[in-house]
């Protein structure tokens, strides 16, 4: 991979995640107007400066949005800016390899601020909420599953059991952008327990 396809895929992210802190602050009633939006926006690209949540490569870009939204307001348009930024670098969806995009999604969500717990073969088992699982939104699966799923190239072989903790809607959403499928098993734990795949065919499961 090029400096430049690099870049243009630290870009990519960097749109993608500010696009989802966005969805979820609106899915939190944070945001109900433009200027909510505007404001929220300007607030995180900040936050992301200080906390320097991105790479270098991606700085410059922080650097101009905040100084255009301070200077310009609502006539910024950050929001557009930000979209067009995802849409100019990203490759199509479908040229993506299956788990390229599904890290997209957990590495997005991670940055909103929800937890990921990779589980060992015992705590998934156990059917249970590990204790050390804490946080309202929180993601849980299993390696061992998570490896046996997807070949060396990302492709996606076979369904893959997610347990969630927090909000359905916004992780179904996003599945359903980067055109995975989504199936919810119901039961009585604490715990939702999903399962991702590229197929439209209901999957058999346990």
């Amino acid at each position: 991979m090029t400096d430049i396809d690099n870049k243009n895929r630290e870009l990519a992210h960097f749109a993608f995640c500010a696009q989802v802190a966005m969805k979820l602050a609106e899915q939190d009633g944070k945001v109900t107007s433009l200027l909510d939006g505007h404001v929220f926006l300007l607030r995180w690209l900040v936050t992301a400066q200080k906390q320097k949540r991105f790479t270098k490569q991606v700085a410059p870009e922080i650097a101009w949005l905040i100084a255009r939204g301070r200077q310009l307001g609502m006539q910024s348009r950050l929001y557009e800016r930000v979209q067009y930024l995802y849409f100019s670098w990203v490759d199509p969806i479908e040229q993506q390899p299956d788990l390229h995009r599904l890290t997209y999604i957990i590495e997005a969500l991670k940055n909103a601020g929800w937890r990921y717990y990779v589980l060992t073969p015992e705590e998934w088992k156990t059917e249970e909420v590990p204790a050390r699982v804490n946080g309202i939104n929180a993601l849980m699966i299993e390696m061992n599953h998570l490896n046996s799923v997807f070949c060396k190239q990302g492709a996606q072989l076979a369904p893959l059991e997610i347990r969630v903790l927090g909000d359905l809607q916004v992780f179904g959403i996003l599945l359903l952008e980067q055109k995975f499928h989504v199936f919810q098993v119901l039961g009585e734990t604490a715990y939702a327990r999903l399962f991702v795949s590229i197929d439209e065919k209901i999957p058999e499961v346990a």
